[in-house]
């Protein structure tokens, strides 16, 4: 990419991913970092994120920068957040190795094409035979595990199931198993 183009790279899974492209940032100066404090963090509602970027960037980007850009509330949360950091992130490790048992679960059902993740998400569609329509099945299954207690996404033409404790994981495996028996 020629230098006098802005990159700009999403990293708002990064502590779900453990990859960057942060250590990348002196040899592109064109290059920005967008994190997030919403998914981490546990801060979606506040919508508090910031940038990594080369500093002369940073002070290109602070110079349009509006002056109130952020509620103080969202500040404070942020602030806060950080100084917990240490009890905030000490469940990433947990939500990896769930997020793996919960993609090896889903996958062993044959109806089911399960992406690969690197997010406190897993992304699935139903494979669909002659006459059937993905997106009635997707929404079969949703209500059906709406209608047990379990909330997933329909979103993007698939299933967004969020990663949860072990208990909740194994409810919902549970659940879509006994969809298809």
């Amino acid at each position: 990419m020629p230098p006098d183009i802005l990159v700009v790279i999403d990293e708002a899974y990064f502590e779900f991913s453990q990859n960057t492209l942060a250590d990348r940032l002196h040899q592109h100066p064109n290059w920005i970092i967008l994190r997030t404090f919403s998914k981490a963090f546990r801060l979606a509602s506040m919508r508090v994120g910031y940038a990594i970027a080369h500093p002369e960037l940073a002070a290109a980007l602070e110079k349009i920068r509006l002056p109130y850009n952020l509620p103080a509330f969202s500040q404070i949360a942020a602030e806060f957040a950080l100084a917990q950091r240490q009890l905030l992130l000490a469940t990433i490790p947990e939500t990896i190795s769930e997020r793996s048992k919960l993609i090896a679960a889903l996958t062993q059902h044959q109806k089911l094409q399960v992406s690969p993740s690197a997010a406190n998400f897993v992304y699935l569609r139903v494979k669909t035979g002659e006459g059937e329509s993905a997106e009635q099945q997707h929404q079969q299954i949703m209500q059906q595990l709406k209608a047990q207690g379990t909330l997933i996404r329909h979103t993007g033409g698939g299933l967004r199931i969020t990663v949860g404790s072990p208990e909740e994981n194994q409810r919902t495996v549970d659940r879509i198993a006994a969809i298809w028996t």
